[in-house]
């Protein structure tokens, strides 16, 4: 029997510094990372028609008895409606090395949305901000102000006469940060209500972190009013290809008149719990927006009809970009701000934000961001890093530097770190960093794959840096594509290290890695060893379905609490808590309340607590276990779990 997993086997990986997570929180909700952003989609429809002529009256455009009686958004072309808006997003980011940060910004702004056009079943309408003021949640920080520039100038909506968002035309300059501002401005103003909705449906929906599936309710009040209740489900494409698990709760209304055929209000509080597991982040952020009907005018729009054929950003933001495939007008922004900068310039202010006690993370966010860029577009500062880090920093300060090269993810930074990785003559910590530091490359290359896929097979046995290579493999592998690795794909070459891993007593770690590609190609591999005679390989084999986000993967995770060893569900339990599913909740809540061992059913609770909301059941199964366990030790850690969710 070989020796328990290592500490940094267990974890897979850390997070080089906080503002690494930071960062990350940043591409997936407000700029996503990892998807190069292209040329702007053109909206599903190219609509040649001649738009739809409105009968006046009086000089004043009117809609048809049909239209106010049927529709929802039937408020006629010239339509110009003003809300005060005010909005307020916190979010945290946890990470075990880093701990929690939490931050955040409210904004206050009058939101103008004027319906500019119709063809047929297409909406035009322009948005404009006016008297925007953002400010930090974070006490002593400046507030990032992600809409400067983006306020200035108004933005297009192509809508369907259902109100949903087919695309958008922001104006020329804006970076992804700040299209995706306005993209979740817009998404939680605009809900879909069908022509002749009734009852409860699901549909597809769009935001700036991709692409979801949602519930509408509509409640008539049997007045002019009607209220639509939107609960976002769950996120079907994410950045970066990878779905992470998450959870999605709250809920927006939209308050629509039939008389203005168009919103009167719109009440936000929407939730979000997102994992990075290869990170080992959590990411908790909170959205409450309010819109408010002022004044409601017509006027003329002067929107020139070719509009309408011209290219069109997608409705979803997850697709814009954190990557080395950055849009032209990202690339010059920071070209002419890095203008007189050079990486010891940068590196001095990074320094000193690190220095400085309470530390700005926003700040320090902000400085290792313009050196990812720098690398970005200037290549021979990956070179300049390897000799900088190699002459000697703060340890703090070395791996950001490091972190900087995986995030800006070029063929020379990948080179750079391939090299440190394998360089004898750096320090063990610096090469360690240099690994941790390809875990965020969103497309690792032929040459550093080949590199990790060489050190493991050469390896004279699976410990160490190259157990780690390992897990590198997996964890860059579905990111891959069909980058050769010796004339096969990365995930067919980590398939085919089994035989290796078998041979060495290491089929537990074999399977950490596999459990980092996280897709359905996991699931029989893991079912197989699930029923391996050690135990340490069956925990590892359902702990490898952590990140597989299947109805599949759930069942066998189920399964796998009836097994006879309590570490095995131990691990079950850990890999439940992943998915953060409504079935994978009930798994819990029957671990934590009927299993054998007092330590696993502790474990199970504390399993339960992220899912602990207000009248949740897993709040009521705690509740009932703080009163009922057998074992006075299992009900006071469930007491103090109750206390600690207050």
């Amino acid at each position: 029997m070989r020796s328990p997993r290592t500490r940094t086997e267990k974890a897979a990986v850390v997070v080089i510094a906080a503002a690494t997570a930071s960062a990350l929180f940043a591409c997936l909700l407000w700029e996503p990372a990892s998807v190069a952003t292209g040329e702007p989609e053109a909206a599903a429809h190219a609509a040649h028609a001649q738009p739809v002529v409105h009968p006046a009256a009086g000089g004043r455009v009117v809609r048809t008895a049909a239209e106010q009686r049927d529709g929802y958004y039937t408020a006629p072309v010239g339509t110009e409606l003003t809300y005060a808006l005010q909005g307020r997003c916190e979010y945290s980011v946890e990470q075990a090395e880093a701990g929690r940060q939490a931050t955040g910004f409210h904004v206050h702004s009058g939101f103008t949305v004027v319906v500019a056009d119709r063809r047929h079943d297409e909406i035009l309408v322009e948005v404009r901000l006016s008297n925007v003021a953002l400010a930090s949640l974070t006490p002593g920080s400046a507030a990032t102000d992600p809409v400067s520039g983006a306020a200035a100038e108004p933005f297009l909506v192509r809508l369907g006469t259902d109100g949903s968002v087919r695309g958008y035309r922001f104006a020329e300059g804006l970076d992804g940060e700040q299209r995706n501002f306005m993209r979740g401005l817009f998404s939680a103003y605009a809900h879909r209500v069908p022509t002749g909705a009734q009852g409860t449906w699901e549909s597809t929906d769009h935001d700036s972190a991709g692409e979801l599936v949602a519930r509408f309710t509509l409640q008539a009040t049997g007045g002019d009013a009607v209220h639509v209740e939107r609960r976002k489900l769950r996120y079907e494409v994410m950045a970066g290809n990878e779905l992470h698990p998450h959870v999605l709760a709250g809920r927006s209304v939209a308050t629509l008149s039939r008389t203005l055929g168009w919103i009167e209000a719109v009440d936000v509080d929407e939730r979000m719990t997102l994992k990075l597991v290869a990170l080992g982040v959590e990411v908790d952020v909170r959205a409450t927006f309010g819109f408010e009907l002022q004044t409601r005018t017509t006027t003329t729009p002067a929107i020139p009809a070719s509009v309408w054929d011209e290219p069109w950003h997608p409705a979803a933001g997850h697709r814009e970009n954190c990557d080395g495939g950055d849009a032209d007008h990202d690339r010059d922004r920071w070209a002419r701000r890095l203008q007189g900068e050079n990486l010891a310039s940068l590196t001095r202010a990074l320094a000193a934000l690190l220095a400085v006690e309470p530390q700005d993370t926003e700040a320090i966010d902000a400085a290792w961001q313009a050196i990812i860029w720098l690398v970005k577009l200037r290549p021979e500062t990956a070179a300049e890093v390897r000799l900088m880090v190699g002459a000697g920093l703060d340890t703090r300060l070395g791996n950001m530097l490091l972190s900087a090269l995986g995030a800006a993810g070029t063929d020379p930074a990948q080179d750079v770190l391939t090299a440190m990785r394998a360089d004898p003559g750096l320090p063990e910590a610096v090469r360690r960093s240099a690994t941790m530091a390809m875990f965020q490359l969103a497309r690792p290359n032929e040459r550093l794959l080949s590199a990790v896929a060489g050190d493991i097979a050469d390896a004279p046995e699976l410990s160490g840096d190259r157990a780690l290579a390992m897990l590198l493999l997996g964890a860059l592998a579905p990111r891959a594509g069909d980058a050769p690795v010796g004339g096969r794909t990365a995930i067919a070459t980590l398939l085919a290290f089994e035989a290796r891993a078998r041979q060495e007593g290491r089929l537990d770690l074999w399977l950490d890695a596999l459990g980092n590609v996280g897709t359905d190609a996991v699931v029989p591999h893991a079912q197989r060893l699930t029923r391996h005679e050690q135990d340490s390989v069956r925990g590892a084999a359902y702990h490898a379905l952590r990140r597989v986000v299947t109805p599949q993967a759930v069942a066998l995770l189920r399964e796998g609490l009836a097994d006879p060893a309590p570490s095995v569900r131990l691990d079950v339990i850990t890999a439940l808590g992943e998915h953060r599913s409504p079935a994978a909740v009930d798994a819990l809540i029957r671990a934590a309340r009927d299993d054998i061992d007092p330590a696993v059913r502790r474990a199970g609770q504390r399993a339960l607590a992220p899912f602990a909301k207000p009248a949740s059941p897993a709040r009521h199964a705690l509740a009932e276990l703080a009163e009922t366990d057998p074992d006075p030790d299992t009900r006071k850690a469930a007491r103090e779990l109750l206390r600690a969710l207050r």
